[in-house]
């Protein structure tokens, strides 16, 4: 009798060719969700963070502006993957004059769309044309994955103020 229990125990211990391919199958179909949850996310912060870091060199450009009496100006190529900031024709974004992260993106993320050309602060801080006329209509300019996630962020006319979604 105890041959007997020995014998039924071997034929059933273990799994089967089958049954591990369908566990491989299940396991990888669950990764890949995982993963492609995971970089969705990634893109989103990322692209959350562009939007920030563009908001911020925006508001600090028209705070330099009147600060330091000088027109400032902001230039965001479409399809690039920085901006840069510049005052009486010398560029700061990449000095210690201004501090705006060096007006390189986070990776990946690109100018997308760009309705405001250059951006340009009088000296008291309202935004203005190559001619230094108030700018009375609102522009905005959208980052982020050419084909995903994207952000728009809004500069208002006569004010200067920023908005984005």
């Amino acid at each position: 009798m105890l041959q007997q229990i020995k014998k039924t125990n071997n034929k059933e211990a273990g799994i089967s060719l089958f049954e591990l391919l369908i566990s491989i199958v299940i396991l990888s179909v669950l990764l890949t969700m995982g993963f492609s949850t995971f970089d969705s996310s990634i893109k989103a912060q990322n692209t959350q963070s562009a939007s920030e870091q563009i908001v911020s060199a925006i508001k600090k450009a028209k705070y330099y502006s009147r600060s330091k009496g000088v027109i400032t100006s902001l230039s965001f190529p479409v399809g690039g993957n920085s901006y840069s900031v510049s005052a009486d024709g010398e560029v700061i974004s990449n000095n210690n004059l201004f501090d705006a992260y060096s007006g390189k993106l986070p990776k990946n993320i690109e100018i997308i769309q760009n309705s405001c050309g250059t951006v340009n602060f009088y000296v008291d801080g309202s935004p203005v044309n190559s001619l230094n006329e108030t700018i009375s209509t609102d522009c905005s300019i959208k980052v982020g994955y050419d084909s995903g996630v994207q952000k728009t962020i809004t500069i208002k006319g006569n004010s200067g103020n920023v908005i984005y979604q």
